[in-house]
């Protein structure tokens, strides 16, 4: 499954599950993402502050150090126009309102599936090149 975009689209995946990360990588980048993961919410945020620009955002809601939704409330602020999904182990459906009101593109629980994932990346990726 190959994403046919001239400018490969960057992601950073916050997870603190090493499985989920590497599937997500593995997965996006098949797909012709470029893909970056750090396993806590700090080193997410530092990676955001740093990079040249992300086209989108994935971060668990539970993480050691910052909870996901405190990402997606800080990114909103200082990267107003960059894409979050949110995904999470633990779904409720206020968590899912939370996220959802806070600006977050998609809300997917785990476990998930290929295309699942492929799905809301490009439906996020192409609602933010719409803006």
């Amino acid at each position: 499954m190959s994403h046919n975009n001239t400018k490969k689209n960057r992601i950073l995946v916050i997870d603190d599950e090493k499985h989920i990360r590497s599937f997500l990588k593995e997965t996006l980048e098949l797909s012709g993402y470029i893909c970056d993961t750090t396993e806590c919410g700090k080193d997410g945020l530092r990676m955001l502050r740093e990079s040249n620009g992300y086209d989108l955002l994935i971060t668990d809601v539970r993480l050691p150090d910052v909870s996901g939704l405190e990402i997606l409330e800080i990114t909103g602020k200082k990267h107003p126009f960059l894409p979050v999904i949110v995904i999470t182990g633990f779904a409720t459906i206020e968590s899912t309102k939370a996220a959802l009101r806070m600006g977050a593109m998609d809300y997917i629980p785990k476990p998930f599936t290929t295309g699942t994932v492929l799905s809301a990346v490009n439906s996020a990726i192409h609602a933010s090149f719409s803006r």
